[in-house]
């Protein structure tokens, strides 16, 4: 009898701890959930002050009157939502939700402000790969001596279609206003830049022909012998 009752004793321990586990894991998440709500709505509340300003200032040749309007706009109506609407007190998805609305204002604006950035660089490295690649496929120096005329042939192809490519575009870019989506990304200039030289490299790294093999030291001194 003493052994039964110690079994229900421990067993009911051990189920009393289970419950207190269980009880702190829900805490801990209901705590985890708090700070991830006001981490969110302080996302919300800086991107609403941050493109406020960014729209008149450092975005603003990025954006056309009226799509600076409406962004504007849903800026006003997000901050009015938060301080003096549900937004004050609401659930992490509704921030999450709120900040996707505004940020489909905001992102093709930066992103159009990132390409005009990026754009000239890329442009750049292109043309000075090509520049490279041409002047070694018309170079006359002993270390390419051994490079043909077919392979360099292929090298000044290639070249000359990245540039007349490239040329394009920036003609086409040229008619395009900042406050558009450009005619070409700076990705799209690294990725030609990146088949160019996957063409073009190889080319110029190719090793010159081994010498001549030359006759055995051996062999040379017996066919001496064989004259004296």
């Amino acid at each position: 009898e003493f052994r039964r009752v110690l079994f229900r004793s421990i067993t009911l321990s051990k189920k009393e701890m289970n419950e207190a586990i269980e009880a702190e894991a829900k805490l801990q998440q209901a705590d985890r959930i708090v700070v991830e709500t006001a981490a969110k709505k302080n996302e919300v509340e800086a991107y609403i002050y941050k493109m406020r300003d960014e729209v008149i200032g450092d975005l603003r040749e990025y954006v056309n009157d009226a799509d600076k309007s409406s962004f504007e706009a849903a800026l006003t109506d997000a901050e009015t939502w938060l301080y003096e609407g549900d937004g004050w007190d609401t659930t992490k998805g509704r921030y999450v939700e709120k900040l996707q609305d505004l940020e489909a204002y905001g992102k093709p604006i930066v992103w159009r402000k990132h390409e005009a950035e990026e754009r000239p660089a890329a442009v750049k490295a292109l043309k000075d790969k090509i520049r490279d690649y041409i002047s070694f496929a018309n170079s006359s120096d002993d270390k390419y001596a051994h490079i043909t005329q077919e392979d360099r042939g292929k090298v000044r192809t290639v070249c000359d279609e990245a540039e007349a490519w490239v040329n394009d575009l920036l003609g086409k870019q040229g008619d395009v206003p900042l406050t558009a989506d450009p005619a070409f990304k700076a990705a799209d200039v690294a990725t030609r830049q990146k088949a160019l030289i996957a063409t073009c490299k190889p080319i110029k790294a190719t090793p010159p022909p081994p010498p001549p093999a030359s006759e055995p030291l051996e062999k040379e001194e017996e066919i001496g012998r064989a004259h004296v």
